[in-house]
């Protein structure tokens, strides 16, 4: 008899355990998913247009990809080529999102680097529609093909003259980020250990605005020291294709790389 009540006094509070306890394992095997806390900041997710763009007449131009970078876009013309007579030092695939253009011609981005020490391979402004900053700058273009033509457009006014008047949302996102270089981001969601400087986070997405678009962008901030932030801008796109760029708005960071600076 006590044998058994020995044995009862064993069993029962494991058998009462298991009930109110939830298993550590799955059936299979895997790691029950545990709660996580719940993010304290407001995310508002929009559609990614789905746009496309054809490079097809760009394939042999002489400039082929490099072989540094096999997985890349990422092509060196050569001094003959047809792109540098343009002035393009490399060409990269355009955005998918420039695909809401109208006419949507076949494009690729145009690159020249400066070289280190070299003031004349400085790009003025006006002779490039945005740059990536740092003691080396890279000038960013844009190159069309449009009947039978490679066709430069090295700023604003040629990105008017090419693609104005803009007369809808996705000719408005396309415009935007070309002529500014900041980028559409889509999918966002939290990421635990960063640091948000917003309580709300949006999508890319164009709200239409009188007779004009305004449209927010991402753009991150690669050069320099650490906070490197991911900042926000709404852009402002007329119809006959002018640009306001609104103030930086800090959305968030990695703590990870404040002690980061890079050039």
């Amino acid at each position: 008899m006590l044998q058994w009540l020995r044995l009862m006094l064993v069993v029962l509070p494991i058998v009462f355990l298991s009930c109110v306890i939830p298993p550590i394992f799955a059936p299979d095997g895997s790691p029950t998913p545990v709660p996580t806390q719940e993010s304290p900041v407001k995310f508002i997710n929009h559609p990614k247009p789905d746009f496309s763009v054809d490079a097809a007449p760009f394939q042999d131009v002489g400039c082929p990809r490099d072989e540094k970078y096999p997985n890349s876009s990422y092509a060196r013309c050569t001094p003959e080529s047809p792109m540098a007579m343009l002035g393009c030092t490399h060409l990269w695939d355009a955005d998918l999102l420039f695909g809401g253009l109208k006419p949507l011609y076949p494009m690729v981005t145009c690159i020249v680097y400066s070289k280190p020490g070299d003031q004349s391979s400085k790009l003025k402004e006006g002779e490039y529609l945005w740059w990536d900053g740092g003691p080396v700058p890279i000038y960013r273009r844009l190159v069309i093909y449009k009947d039978n033509e490679f066709v430069l457009i090295k700023n604003l006014a040629d990105l008017q003259a090419a693609f104005a008047p803009i007369e809808t949302p996705e000719e408005a996102l396309s415009f935007a980020m070309i002529a500014t270089g900041m980028e559409g981001y889509y999918d966002q969601t939290y990421i635990g250990g960063y640091r948000y400087r917003t309580d709300t986070v949006e999508d890319t997405h164009v709200v239409q605005v009188d007779n004009n678009y305004e449209v927010n962008l991402y753009d991150y901030q690669w050069i320099g020291c650490g906070p490197h932030t991911y900042n926000m801008f709404k852009i402002l796109v007329t119809t006959d294709g002018q640009i306001t760029i609104g103030k930086r708005i800090p959305m968030y960071e990695d703590p990870k790389l404040d002690g980061l600076c890079q050039d």
